[in-house]
């Protein structure tokens, strides 16, 4: 993980983005493009509601589904893919391309992620970053950013109301230990 590119909140989630973008983009920059596959996950759904069920596999119950991203020469374009993985999926396909035995039963058992790939077909030409496309949609969502309110609002809870819940929070607490204390003063 790269440092202070975390994308929690409060935290301005672009800076994680934009370590992802610089990423994939010196990739595309290099010889190795066309030998690439970038897998983004996460590690939680960060809470969001999800109208699937997590599913059930044997006794185990998975959790709530997490966004992947891949990103490769050979990946489909615009494929949604509807096949069960897990993060042992990654681990499959990594040992399924070196020709890796499993490390485990997990591994062994998960879901290859090789639906999401086409190797029929000539690898896709990296963006060309020449054109300043990339560079004109970055300025574009930094100044939409900068325009929204929700991240104002978000801000201003977390860095505001939050400690003020916790001051009220703090004052019923010694309000009702007070009152506690009294009564107990009282019945000697």
């Amino acid at each position: 993980m790269a440092p202070n590119a975390e994308e929690n909140a409060p935290r301005d989630v672009t800076v994680g983005e934009e370590f992802v973008a610089s990423i994939v983009l010196a990739l595309m920059e290099s010889k190795h493009w066309n030998d690439s596959a970038i897998i983004v996950t996460y590690r939680e759904s960060g809470g969001w509601y999800d109208h699937v069920p997590p599913p059930k596999i044997g006794e185990n119950t998975y959790g709530f589904r997490v966004p992947a991203l891949i990103i490769s020469p050979y990946a489909k374009k615009g494929y949604i893919d509807s096949t069960l993985y897990d993060a042992s999926s990654v681990l499959k396909f990594i040992e399924y391309n070196y020709n890796i035995s499993s490390l485990g039963k997990r591994d062994a058992d998960a879901n290859n992620m090789l639906h999401a790939f086409d190797f029929t077909k000539a690898p896709r030409e990296a963006l060309n970053l020449k054109t300043g496309f990339i560079k004109n949609l970055s300025l574009e969502v930094k100044k939409n950013i900068d325009k929204s309110k929700s991240v104002k609002i978000v801000t201003f809870i977390y860095l505001v109301t939050l400690p003020i819940l916790a001051i009220i929070g703090f004052i019923i607490f010694w309000i009702v230990y007070r009152k506690e204390r009294k009564s107990r003063l009282i019945r000697r």
